[in-house]
């Protein structure tokens, strides 16, 4: 049986969701713990709690098999030096992940518990994120970076396992001439 719940409308001049199921939005506060420096953390946040990132998210019925469609809005801007990030995280099930830029420019982190790797992100990039790996995007750009992700609605967040793990070890900061990033490893 179709549903009418199973039909959305992609508003592609604004890059967002028309009739999103869900919207989350992540602040500062909820990831202070995830940036090199808390002495900035602190200082911001005792003024202001940051929004980092938005999601939009169309969840259709729960079902095998069924596809959750999301529009990531990651922030520019830096805490510190380090350029703003969403949480990151593996699957609860073995579920790979498709992400999409459709705006800005960013890295995208993927980890397993040996390794990190990073890659270029920007408008045009379609990533493979496979199951195994965790995964985190950084926007080092001017403006904001817009992303879809596709994914099974069945693959849940892992966040407590990038958490266990001693969270992501490679770290996006403005170099010092502050016209470009530089990665560093914890």
């Amino acid at each position: 049986m179709i549903l009418e719940n199973d039909f959305s409308f992609f508003d592609w001049e604004y890059l967002q969701l028309e009739k999103p199921t869900d919207i989350y939005v992540k602040k500062l506060s909820n990831m202070k713990e995830q940036f090199i420096d808390n002495s900035v953390v602190l200082k911001i946040l005792s003024s202001a709690d940051l929004v980092l990132y938005k999601v939009e998210k169309f969840e259709p019925e729960k079902g095998k098999g069924n596809l959750i469609f999301s529009v990531t809005s990651l922030y520019p801007g830096t805490v510190g030096r380090e350029y703003f990030f969403t949480q990151g995280h593996y699957h609860q099930n073995d579920f790979a992940e498709i992400y999409i830029c459709l705006k800005g420019k960013g890295l995208l982190l993927l980890k397993d518990k040996n390794n990190e790797q990073v890659y270029n992100f920007e408008k045009g990039s379609i990533s493979h994120i496979n199951s195994n790996f965790a995964h985190r995007v950084v926007n080092i750009g001017d403006e904001m970076l817009k992303f879809i992700s596709v994914y099974n609605v069945d693959a849940g967040f892992d966040y407590e396992k990038v958490i266990k793990e001693g969270g992501f070890s490679t770290k996006i900061v403005k170099s010092e001439n502050s016209k470009s990033y530089k990665i560093e490893t914890l």
